[in-house]
């Protein structure tokens, strides 16, 4: 019994372990996507002012070049482009990543929920194991207070017995003696 019930405490203790390891991989998972959130929003921050200083640069050469204008065009609509391009590919890497993060969290949150659960189980079967267990010895116990009861009765009845067989031998060795 006793190895059992350290049996279950050591299931018990392993799944509280791995329960606050799931609990503080889920927290990592949750920062880890909060600053993916960041990023996204600082990188689209910054796409808005890199095409603010570009428009502001664009009409500063208008005033200044209006004949390279064709030129400069050209090249502003290619930096833009550009610019587009790989904030979207920044964006689309961040969603998946914020995706996958989510993902893991829906997993880590599924494994918490079982974890719990299969907490739960092992502690009702540790309850139930330990009242059976209870009950057993109580069991035992009354059956060794009965066999000890039985065996007091015995003894006394054995006792009275010889008390009896003594009083009739003190009659006859008084009957002897007169």
């Amino acid at each position: 019994m006793d190895r059992e019930l350290n049996d279950s405490n050591q299931r018990y203790n392993n799944l509280d372990v791995k329960y606050k390891e799931l609990e503080r991989k889920c927290n990592e998972f949750q920062s880890v996507a909060y600053d993916a959130k960041e990023k996204l929003a600082q990188g689209q921050a910054e796409y808005q002012i890199k095409m603010v200083v570009l428009d502001d640069e664009s009409r500063k050469l208008k005033q200044r070049h209006r004949d390279e204008l064709k030129d400069y065009d050209a090249n502003k609509t290619r930096d833009i482009d550009r610019l587009k391009q790989d904030f979207e590919t920044i964006e689309i890497n961040l969603k998946e990543r914020l995706n996958k993060l989510e993902a893991n969290k829906h997993l880590l949150e599924d494994e918490i929920h079982r974890l719990k659960a299969a907490s739960a189980t092992d502690k009702l079967m540790f309850e139930k194991d330990l009242h059976e267990l209870k009950t057993k010895y109580q069991m035992e116990e009354n059956l060794r207070r009965k066999e000890l009861e039985d065996r007091i009765k015995n003894i006394q009845s054995a006792k009275d017995d010889l008390i009896g067989e003594n009083a009739k031998m003190n009659a006859k060795i008084g009957n002897f003696l007169k």
